[in-house]
C-alpha cells in the first residue's frame, strides 16, 4: 500500500475503511477472538484521542509537557479523561504498545487471510 500515490483509488476494505480507530479495534479483537488469537488493548484509542483532540501545555517554560484532553461540556463543566507528562520513557512506552498491536495484526493476516492481495485498480495489463 505504501507505492500508492496521492490520488489513486483503491477498493473500500477493512484496511481502507474510514472507521474510526476504537471500532477497528473492536472489530479486529471480535475476528481474532474466533481463532485465540491476541487481541488489542483498547486503550490505544484514549491516547490516540488525547493526540488529535488535547492540549499540551506545562506549569513552566522548562517543566516535562503534559498532555491533557477534556470531555465535552456538560452543564458548562468538563471532565478530564486524559493527563499524562510527555516524557522519553511515555514515548517509548506508546511507541511500544503500537509496536506489539501492529505485531498482532501482522500475526493475524497471516493465520486468519494470508491469501488477501491488494492490487492497483488503475494499472493497465
Amino acid at each position: 500500500i505504501y507505492s500508492f500515490l496521492v490520488g489513486e483509488h483503491l477498493p473500500e476494505s477493512e484496511l481502507t475503511s474510514h472507521d474510526s480507530l476504537g471500532d477497528l479495534i473492536k472489530k479486529y479483537n471480535e475476528e481474532v477472538r474466533e481463532h485465540d488469537l491476541g487481541q488489542i488493548d483498547e486503550t490505544l484509542v484514549y491516547v490516540r484521542n488525547a493526540l488529535a483532540h488535547g492540549r499540551i501545555s506545562a506549569n513552566e517554560t522548562n517543566d516535562t509537557l503534559r498532555l491533557i484532553m477534556f470531555s465535552r461540556p456538560k452543564e458548562r463543566r468538563v471532565t478530564v479523561l486524559f493527563n499524562e507528562k510527555m516524557t522519553e520513557a511515555w514515548f517509548v512506552d506508546q511507541y511500544q504498545r503500537v509496536g506489539a498491536a501492529t505485531k498482532l495484526v501482522e500475526n493475524a493476516i497471516l493465520v486468519i487471510c494470508s491469501s488477501v492481495k491488494i492490487s492497483r485498480t488503475n494499472e493497465t495489463p
